[in-house]
């Protein structure tokens, strides 16, 4: 999703974002003072900010615009995760032991009594049984 300023940090943090990249106008998912991921009203405002699809130019003014507009950077971020481990869209294998490839992975669950299904990731399978 379209990177969300809810929070003066949050501002900064685009700001530098945006100076860093060399461009000089990003957009952001505020569309007429709600938040583009929940539909919820805009908690942090930056005075300029009236309404319409929200963007930064690079001295940190919001700005409206039209999606007509020249080409603009889009920033993303990923959604905020339900639990204390930030990490996404990863599996952690327990009780693994090394093996040369996923298919030898596939191969000892296939040969082991009761393997339901296996893991595999970075050489390391994991047999399950439940």
């Amino acid at each position: 999703r379209l990177f969300e300023p809810r929070s003066a940090k949050l501002d900064e943090l685009l700001l530098n974002i945006l100076k860093d990249s060399g461009e000089s106008f990003t957009r952001f998912g505020i569309n007429n003072s709600r938040y583009v991921s929940d539909k919820q009203p805009i908690v942090f405002r930056k005075k300029d900010y009236i309404q319409y699809l929200g963007g930064m130019d690079k001295n940190g003014i919001w700005k409206g615009y039209s999606n007509g507009s020249s080409p603009v950077l889009s920033i993303c971020e990923l959604p905020q995760t339900n639990t204390e481990c930030a990490t996404v869209a990863t599996i952690f294998v327990e009780d693994s032991f090394a093996v040369k490839d996923n298919l030898a992975c596939m191969d000892a669950c296939a040969s082991t009594v009761g393997c339901k299904f296996w893991t595999f990731g970075l050489g390391q399978c994991g047999l399950r049984f439940f």
